[in-house]
């Protein structure tokens, strides 16, 4: 774990000299991921992940994560999440850097995004697909086994084995 530590510090003082003198400054980079955070718990809120996030205060470009389905545990770090947490974030996290950083780009692929997902959570992450299809903001290229997700696209390609 500290190795990877020093790896994402040697990372992020490289992305840092980059930026300078003229460009983005880590502070702004770290700013600029705390907005997408915030915004990507708002996401989450909206299709009733049984968790919220927030930029870690001591983990540069980390998440850290607090279940709401157990009240009174503390805010823990992103390493603790379990495989389906971290699905449901990563669409989230897409969404927040779209609307963000990129509203210009108009396209969203995502890959299985139902992995380590229960029926309900499944369910959930439909609905989160099927809203930003109405926003009209994006295209999607979704690839995904569930037929859960059928319903949220009006554009169905279906390919056999």
């Amino acid at each position: 774990e500290q190795g990877s530590r020093r790896l994402l510090s040697l990372d992020l003082a490289r992305l840092r000299d980059t930026f300078r003198p003229s460009g983005a400054s880590l502070d702004y980079i770290d700013y600029r991921f705390g907005q997408i955070a915030t915004m990507a718990s708002e996401y989450l809120a909206e299709s009733h992940a049984d968790f919220m996030v927030a930029a870690s205060s001591s983990v540069p470009l980390s998440f850290e994560f607090i279940r709401l389905d157990r009240p009174g545990e503390t805010w823990m770090p992103q390493n603790r999440m379990s495989g389906g947490q971290k699905v449901r974030l990563a669409v989230a996290t897409l969404r927040a850097i779209h609307a963000l950083v990129m509203p210009s780009v108009g396209l969203l692929v995502l890959d299985e995004p139902t992995t380590h997902l229960d029926d309900e959570a499944k369910s959930a992450m439909a609905d989160m697909l099927k809203k930003i299809g109405e926003e009209g903001t994006l295209q999607m290229i979704v690839c995904d086994h569930s037929p859960v997700l059928i319903d949220a696209f009006s554009d169905i390609i279906e390919i056999d084995n």
